[in-house]
């Protein structure tokens, strides 16, 4: 299979290693003056300290002329979604199959009208990736878990998901096709994108997050109002934390220096000021879809400006 990975990131890197690990070819294309940052780089198992070193990687820089991929990996940030289709646009036959990688509320419908002509299927990378340094990528697999891809019903996509997954299985990765990622996992993302709001509130020190009582219950009564924006597309045990109080939340919130281990408070504190402009526009989103019925979002929304 041929990959073009559009974001060559903690995730983009640590999905085309794994994918080139089993002869599968995979360009990594990066904004204009930086393909020489990516003339090697390292990427390390966090858990168990082994490393790889990438020599020469496959790179290309945007505006360049490319062989017609069949494949792209769009592995950005929620806000940079149109942008990233844009390049895509630029760059692959337009029966490409896309898969995106990315923290965003975007309804299938409108990622269809961004890509028209090839299928398109999400992804939710399930494992932990950062860059503490320069060329310098750590990542684990976290236990139980695994990536999840979805076509959304889309007959086309699907199929693209299940043989996207077949090929992150055999290179190593814990991944599993779904018939809905959006109604699986849009409901927790909202809360999800709250608590990672509050969190850096709290200067990503999760020891302050969970002892500032004030800054706990306005978090978690946000969390539950962005539960109750997604509630009519949750299903199952979504469903059933979409109606989880908010004192229950911040009982969550206050356990959670207990309960987070050391390797992911790691990997927030350099992912998380990284991904600060995508919280808000997230959260500019959720509010537009919430309207009057989240007054405490909004004061959340207003403290991160």
């Amino acid at each position: 299979m041929r990959f073009l990975i559009i974001g060559a990131g903690a995730v983009g890197v640590t999905l085309g290693v794994h994918l080139e690990h089993k002869k599968h070819d995979v360009l990594y294309l990066v904004r204009p003056g930086r393909k020489q940052e990516m003339e090697r780089f390292l990427i390390v198992d966090a858990k168990s300290g082994k490393p790889h070193k990438r020599e020469r990687p496959n790179v290309a820089e945007a505006g360049a002329e490319l062989p017609p991929y069949e494949w792209a990996l769009l592995c950005v940030r929620g806000d940079q979604v149109e942008a990233a289709f844009a390049t895509a646009r630029a760059h692959l036959r337009p029966d490409a199959r896309i898969g995106l990688a990315a923290a965003t509320l975007t309804p299938p419908d409108e990622l269809r009208r961004l890509w028209p002509g090839g299928p398109v299927f999400s992804i939710l990378p399930l494992f932990a990736a950062w860059s503490e340094e320069k060329g310098v990528w750590r990542w684990f697999q976290q236990p139980f878990l695994k990536t999840l891809v979805s076509g959304e019903g889309e007959p086309r996509a699907d199929e693209a998901a299940r043989e996207f997954a077949a090929a992150l299985v055999d290179a190593g990765l814990p991944t599993r096709a779904v018939p809905s990622l959006r109604r699986s996992a849009v409901p927790l993302l909202g809360p999800g994108l709250v608590l990672l709001a509050g969190w850096q509130l709290a200067g990503w020190d999760l020891d302050r997050f969970g002892g500032d009582r004030a800054l706990r219950r306005l978090t978690a009564e946000a969390m539950a109002e962005a539960a109750r924006a997604f509630r009519a597309e949750a299903e199952g045990p979504m469903r059933l934390l979409s109606y989880a109080p908010a004192g229950a939340l911040d009982l969550m919130i206050r356990a959670l220096p207990r309960l987070t281990p050391g390797d992911l408070r790691q990997m927030w504190s350099h992912h998380g000021p990284k991904i600060q402009e995508q919280t808000r526009t997230l959260v500019d989103a959720m509010l537009a879809r919430a309207g009057d019925a989240a007054p405490k979002l909004r004061e959340l929304r207003a403290r991160l400006a």
